[in-house]
């Protein structure tokens, strides 16, 4: 279904002027409104920190996707990027009208020079310095406005969403979880079948890829410092029941001495760098010398 604003569920009056002041809220959504405001990344706060992951435009689409997963925000139905002006300002003067709390819905004027989580982290940090925005429970009305070259004000974003929901699925960015979904993204998108988490005699591999009846058993690591002749052992281990495909680890290379990096290959085992991965997202496929 295409992206709707409207719903069957109950609607409640909404005034975003607060009353009484100061706003009352739980400790948890105190907490939460301080973070959105001043310590997510890549909005202007001294506080804040620039992510280039958030940033890059060829995670752009996985990663936005990615967070409102987390949020069980539909990107189709409940999402839409640069809605017309009219619509948008009809969100002017919403004091006093009925309004349903209960559907998340995400409405927002993106720069061209921002990612979509970007653009939607700057649209709740300006709502919230703005004092835009109402808390109904653990739930967040908010509106941006911005003035044209006219002097007109018109509404740049309006948001209805769990506030905690998104930053969890912003603290999941760079798991082991977000990893695995990210570089199956990304293999998908070469032309792979992708299946994740896949037990195979009693060892469980991240991915499994399969193109022109080749397939690919994936390790993800993520050494923070050089791992152990022991360490590398251990992972050769586990693909040494693999006998109908090809044997790959993907890490960060630069954490494995030569002489372990030649122990993996002596065992015809690939090692990728996971810097590789990001050729994917622009339609190179890094195993195709095996295919």
């Amino acid at each position: 279904m295409p992206f709707s604003f409207n719903c069957r569920c109950e609607k409640n009056k909404i005034n975003l002027v607060h009353e009484p002041t100061p706003i009352e809220l739980s400790h948890e959504m105190d907490e939460v409104l301080k973070r959105l405001l001043w310590y997510v990344p890549n909005i202007n706060s001294t506080q804040s920190f620039q992510s280039e992951l958030l940033n890059n435009r060829l995670y752009e689409v996985f990663l936005f996707n990615f967070v409102c997963k987390k949020m069980e925000i539909d990107v189709v139905e409940d999402v839409l990027f640069n809605p017309n002006h009219t619509f948008m300002n009809s969100f002017l003067n919403i004091e006093n009208t009925d309004l349903c709390i209960n559907c998340q819905k995400v409405l927002l004027n993106q720069y061209r020079n921002e990612t979509k989580i970007t653009s939607l982290l700057r649209h709740l940090r300006n709502m919230i310095a703005h004092g835009d925005f109402l808390m109904i429970d653990d739930f967040f009305v908010g509106r941006d406005t911005a003035t044209d070259r006219q002097g007109n004000q018109y509404v740049s974003a309006f948001v209805k969403m769990y506030p905690e929901k998104l930053l969890k699925g912003l603290r999941q960015v760079n798991s082991p979880v977000f990893k695995e979904e990210l570089i199956a993204y990304g293999f998908n998108k070469v032309g792979y079948t992708v299946k994740i988490q896949q037990l195979i005699s009693s060892y469980m591999f991240d991915l499994i890829l399969e193109k022109n009846n080749i397939k690919f058993y994936i390790e993800i690591k993520d050494f923070k410092r050089t791992p152990g002749r022991e360490s590398i052992q251990t992972i050769i281990k586990r693909f040494q029941f693999i006998n109908d495909g090809f044997c790959v680890l993907i890490c960060d290379k630069i954490h494995i001495p030569t002489n372990l990096q030649n122990m993996l290959k002596s065992e015809k085992i690939i090692l990728v760098g996971i810097s590789e991965i990001e050729f994917l997202f622009s339609g190179r496929d890094i195993l195709r010398t095996y295919i």
